[in-house]
């Protein structure tokens, strides 16, 4: 999958998943696919979906959280490219 499919695939993610928090700057998320794979990418905006259910995010918070999940995943998996 080339970067522009994982980052449009990001996004339509990110729709499904936090419909009212708007997406991270493009930047951002080229920064993400870059350094993270899918399925880690895909466990966290699930993860932020589920915690926003219960959860109002404010401004970069929501961005924050999903950072933090990757990089704990990533720690974990002992796989930070």
């Amino acid at each position: 999958m080339t970067i522009f499919e994982r980052i449009t695939t990001f996004k339509q993610l990110w729709v499904l998943a936090v419909p009212e928090t708007p997406a991270p700057p493009d930047a951002q998320i080229l920064r993400r696919v870059g350094k993270f794979d899918d399925a880690a990418i895909e466990y966290a905006v699930v993860r932020l979906g589920n915690k926003s259910r219960r959860t109002r995010f404010e401004g970069d918070a929501a961005h924050r959280y999903l950072t933090s999940v990757l990089i704990n995943e990533a720690k974990d998996a002992g796989v930070m490219r």
